[in-house]
């Protein structure tokens, strides 16, 4: 794209104040005025991203689209042809290749049957009586098997009568004693609430009015997607936040002093700050700058 490298070049503009403007990486930028658009994200980010760049650089936002459009019918004219190539068409040589007849084996070729082995029936099945009592039998000879069953079931059995002989018992008496308690115990326990509660109550006194002053008010902010939709959130001047949501999808943010928001998709999200709703930003495909609380849109 010539001509926006040409007026960012007028205008005296180098990459990285450019960047910092529009809030879009140098990397973005560079590949855009290059035509490289396969350095770029998806074609959602994409499309804000060139717009929102035209738009800082004064620049017609459709001439500024055409040569991305360009590579986008390439790109979806090159994955048809592989797509043919992969398929591919059938073979002139292979269809009017004619599959001779099979050959027609003549009677006296043929070996017949023996008798004696047609006369023995052949059983695929074992007798349903014959197969239970073979499997227990082979068990029930089986020595090693049962010492080692004895082995294990034995601790274990020995272990279950601990526990239902003596374990219930020596519960019972823990909790007579734990519900004994003299008039000594009680009275220092209530003697220490009464402490802790003035200690308390002597702390709260003096940090209170420090603490009340010292609270910052958090504003918080819900971003819920209609439709497809990549959004550039800046909180408090310092954290970026670069997302793309799904219609459907929901976030959440806080922050101590406001929300800067570039929208790439002004008709397919709704905003709810501090719980109240905000109205319509735009209509669908639109980019919209957003400063909150104090709410101003830039087109």
């Amino acid at each position: 794209m010539g001509g926006l490298k040409e007026q960012r070049q007028k205008l005296g503009i180098s990459i990285k104040e450019a960047a910092v403007k529009t809030k879009i990486r140098a990397c973005y930028l560079q590949a855009i005025e290059d035509e490289e658009f396969e350095k770029l994200p998806v074609e959602v980010y994409a499309r804000g991203y060139i717009k929102e760049y035209a738009r800082f650089l004064d620049v017609s936002c459709s001439e500024a689209l055409a040569a991305y459009e360009y590579y986008l019918d390439e790109k979806k004219q090159g994955s048809k042809k592989q797509a043919n190539e992969i398929s591919g068409e059938p073979n002139k040589e292979c269809a009017s290749t004619v599959i001779p007849p099979p050959a027609v084996i003549p009677p006296s070729a043929v070996i017949p049957p023996s008798n004696e082995i047609l006369a023995q029936p052949i059983s695929l099945k074992k007798s349903k009586e014959e197969m239970p009592v073979s499997f227990i039998l082979r068990f029930a000879n089986n020595k090693t098997f049962w010492q080692k069953s004895l082995y294990i079931a034995l601790p274990a059995i020995t272990v279950v009568l601990v526990y239902f002989l003596l374990l219930p018992g020596k519960g019972n008496i823990n909790n007579i004693t734990k519900d004994v308690k003299t008039d000594e115990q009680i009275g220092l326990r209530a003697e220490h609430q009464q402490y802790i509660q003035k200690k308390a109550e002597d702390l709260a006194a003096k940090t209170g009015a420090s603490a009340i002053h010292s609270k910052k008010e958090n504003y918080r902010l819900e971003v819920t997607a209609t439709d497809t939709v990549w959004l550039k959130i800046v909180i408090d001047d310092s954290e970026i936040r670069d997302v793309l949501l799904n219609p459907g999808e929901k976030v959440n943010y806080t922050a101590r002093q406001s929300f800067s928001m570039v929208i790439g998709n002004a008709g397919g999200v709704e905003l709810k700050f501090n719980d109240k709703e905000i109205g319509s930003l735009g209509d669908k495909g639109q980019v919209v700058r957003l400063i909150l609380p104090e709410k101003s849109a830039v087109q």
